[in-house]
C-alpha cells in the first residue's frame, strides 16, 4: 500500500510538473486578505483511502499580495494566481500558453480542494503556524484507535497456536504517538521505530531509512483494526520469526 501511495504521489507530481511547468501573471488585489500566507497538505483522500501524516505531506500553496500564489511539490514551485469569492478560493497556475485551476473550499485555517487539478484527489491544506496543522484533528477512526501505547498478553505463530513457551505472552510492546511515530520493542530491546500509517483498517510501520534507498532493514509489522473489539493483533515477522501478538492498550 505505502508503494501504491508514492506512485500516486509521482503522478501527481508529474502532472503538474509536465503540465504546466513555469509561468507567472500578474494582477492586483487582495492586499489585506487574511487568506494571505503559507498552507500545508495535512489530509487527503482518494478512491477512498484516507491519507495523513508523510503520506500526504511534501505540497504547499501560498497565497501571496497582489493576488500572486505558488503552488510546491517537495522542492518543485509553479507560480500563478489567486482570487476569493465568498467561501472558496480559487487557483490559476499557467505556463506557454495553457492554464490549470483548482478550486477550494476555505475553512478556518484551512483550504480544501475536491478534485486538486481534475486528478481525483481530496486535499486538505491548513495555514502554517495555526491549531489546524496539528495532525490529529484529521484523524480517521481507525487512526485514533492505534493511538497509544500497547503491551502484548498472548502470543500465537502463523498457525494460530500459542507459542508463549518460546517467547513471553508480555513480550511484546508498541508506542504510537500523534506525530505519526511508533516505537516497538521485543523482550525488552527496541527493535523498530519509523512511521506510522493506517490505510482503511489496517496499520503498518515504515522503519526509519527504509524508504531512502539504503541497506536499512528492520522487522515488518503492521494490524489490523477490528469495529467492536478493543485490542490490536500486531504481526510482527523479520524473515527468520513470525508471531502475532494480541495487544491491550496500556
Amino acid at each position: 500500500m505505502k508503494k501504491n501511495v508514492k506512485n500516486f504521489s509521482l503522478i501527481l507530481s508529474l502532472v503538474l510538473l509536465f503540465g504546466l511547468m513555469v509561468g507567472c501573471s500578474n494582477s492586483g488585489g487582495n492586499n489585506d486578505s487574511p487568506l494571505i500566507g503559507k498552507y500545508n497538505s495535512v489530509a487527503g483522500e482518494m478512491e477512498g483511502i484516507v491519507l495523513t501524516g508523510d503520506d500526504i505531506a511534501g505540497f504547499s500553496i501560498e497565497l501571496k499580495a497582489n493576488s500572486q500564489a505558488t503552488v510546491s511539490i517537495d522542492s518543485e514551485v509553479i507560480p500563478g494566481t489567486w482570487t476569493e469569492s465568498e467561501n472558496t478560493v480559487k487557483i490559476i497556475a499557467s505556463a506557454e500558453g495553457e492554464e490549470a485551476e483548482m478550486i477550494g473550499t476555505v475553512g478556518e485555517n484551512t483550504l480544501i480542494f475536491e478534485n486538486m487539478f481534475e486528478t481525483g484527489l481530496k486535499v486538505t491544506f491548513a495555514k502554517e503556524g495555526t491549531d489546524a496543522e496539528k495532525p490529529e484533528n484529521y484523524f480517521t477512526e481507525a487512526d485514533k484507535k492505534s493511538l497509544g501505547q500497547w503491551k502484548s498478553t498472548a502470543v500465537k505463530d502463523a498457525l494460530g497456536e500459542d507459542i508463549s513457551s518460546e517467547i513471553a505472552a508480555d513480550a511484546f510492546t508498541a508506542n504510537i504517538t500523534s506525530d505519526h511515530k511508533m516505537v516497538v520493542t521485543l523482550s525488552g530491546q527496541e527493535v523498530a521505530k519509523g512511521t506510522w500509517t493506517v490505510f482503511s483498517n489496517s496499520g503498518y510501520l515504515t522503519v526509519d531509512g527504509a524508504d531512502a534507498g539504503s541497506e536499512v532493514e528492520g522487522p515488518s509489522i503492521y494490524w489490523d483494526i477490528v469495529d467492536g473489539v478493543d485490542t490490536l493483533d500486531f504481526i510482527y515477522s523479520n524473515g527468520d520469526q513470525y508471531y502475532v501478538f494480541t495487544c491491550g492498550k496500556q
